[in-house]
């Protein structure tokens, strides 16, 4: 066990500890689960709303996002969605982790705010809307569908976002983030 008078180990503060690990594990275990999800559903809106199907507006990447707001922690997004990619056996989630991932980067992990959170899942609605023209059906819809099917999985990607946000602040009043509950 290292000193914590240690020079060494008090210019190189550990990133990540066994509880973050743990719970980004977690986390990436819902990601992959919302993603398989995501590929049932996909075939019943297929049937029903063909417009809306492939992907499934589902929250597959929301335990990723819920780990980079409660950590606020370089890498913790593309982690979990590793873990949420072998679950999911797709890439789908390693591509959400990673756009998450990028729009902090561009801050260099240095401001956490709200918006970047909207920012990342306005652009993950923006990434999985041009999976939809993989499918044939989606290319022959008229173009107002079209665009009403991105208007739809916009608002509720980002709403997906405010999800992750409120469900970070009650992991942290439950003490998730440091081990201790905050009172109120």
């Amino acid at each position: 066990m290292p000193d914590s008078d240690d020079p060494v180990s008090q210019s190189h503060p550990k990133l990540l500890s066994t509880r973050t690990l743990l719970v980004c594990a977690a986390l990436g275990v819902v990601c992959g689960i919302f993603a398989q999800l995501s590929r049932v559903l996909g075939l019943v809106i297929q049937a029903t709303v063909p417009w809306l199907s492939f992907p499934a507006p589902l929250p597959w990447f929301l335990g990723a996002m819920i780990a980079a707001a409660l950590f606020r922690r370089p890498g913790v997004a593309i982690m979990t969605s590793f873990v949420g990619m072998i679950v999911s056996v797709g890439g789908l989630v390693l591509t959400g982790g990673l756009i998450i991932e990028l729009v902090f980067l561009i801050t260099r992990y240095r401001k956490w705010n709200p918006s970047l959170f909207f920012i990342a899942a306005a652009l993950i609605a923006v990434m999985n809307f041009g999976f939809m023209y993989l499918y044939a059906d989606f290319t022959t819809l008229p173009p107002v569908v079209q665009a009403v099917a991105f208007v739809v999985r916009l608002l509720v990607y980002l709403a997906y976002a405010w999800l992750a946000l409120w469900l970070t602040t009650q992991l942290e009043r439950a003490g998730i983030a440091t081990g201790r509950p905050k009172r109120s």
